[in-house]
């Protein structure tokens, strides 16, 4: 991602409803503070995605948001957030079963997935991921979140 508006009116709350026409971001235009969001979704998946930020704007603030989730499957991601800042690259907001499978950090990431405002429920099922680059793999609000590995064969 290169560039973008530097107008943040959406940074903290995004807008509701949101335009179908969605927001262009560019002449200081608002724009939303994430390559993707996703909202009120289930049985869904994002797969070999990768997210790399070039001179990102100020409106930028993770790579990706879901928010109110359910059985959400991330595989063979990498990412991180836009600035050098304690932002995620991941920032979910009332979520409750997510799959994180085979991603990666990549270098300066700050933390690789947030969750915030989720209920006991939640949980994260994970597998084959590299963290290595980030300084906190998982940061939580609210609720512990459950981290269930994968069980293999072996």
């Amino acid at each position: 991602m290169c560039g973008g508006t530097n107008n943040t009116e959406f940074q903290n709350a995004l807008p509701h409803p949101l335009s179908h026409h969605g927001y262009r971001a560019r002449n200081n235009t608002p724009g939303l503070p994430c390559a993707i969001l996703a909202m009120y979704i289930q049985n869904s998946s994002i797969d070999n995605f990768r997210l790399r930020w070039k001179q990102p704007s100020a409106v930028w603030r993770e790579g990706i948001q879901l928010n109110n989730a359910d059985d959400i499957d991330l595989n063979n991601l990498r990412l991180r957030q836009p600035h050098d800042n304690d932002n995620a690259a991941i920032g979910c907001a009332e979520v409750t079963n997510i799959t994180l499978r085979n991603s990666r950090s990549a270098v300066g990431t700050s933390t690789f997935i947030h969750i915030n405002h989720s209920d006991k429920s939640t949980f994260i099922r994970y597998g084959g991921n590299d963290f290595s680059q980030a300084k906190t793999a998982l940061s939580q609000s609210g609720q512990n979140v459950e981290l269930i590995p994968f069980k293999d064969l072996q």
